[in-house]
């Protein structure tokens, strides 16, 4: 968020359900002049294509009182299943684990 929004206050809120795990980042929006540093340009892109990879959702985008939101909804089993498949096709990453 600051690198991006210039914003004054940024709010996180994280909400766990017994399958999916949602968790919002929204900020203000600053009325104050903000002067945007360069990135790779992949951030949002990067963001929903990790989400997506697990079976989850990645929204972003303005919010109606002003200022910016992402909300990721992460599904809490899904790297589980995709690492059993990965494993019985020979793949096996010793990193990943499943709790």
């Amino acid at each position: 968020m600051r690198k991006h929004a210039g914003a004054d206050h940024a709010r996180l809120f994280v909400h766990y359900q017994r399958e999916r795990l949602t968790i919002t980042v929204e900020d203000d929006g600053s009325t104050r002049p903000h002067h945007h540093r360069p990135g790779a340009g992949h951030g949002l892109i990067g963001m929903r294509e990790r989400a997506a990879t697990i079976g989850g959702t990645l929204y972003a985008g303005p919010r109606a009182e002003g200022g910016f939101i992402v909300t990721a909804e992460l599904p809490l089993h899904a790297g589980c299943s995709s690492l059993e498949r990965d494993r019985r096709n020979g793949h096996d990453d010793s990193r990943a684990a499943c709790r």
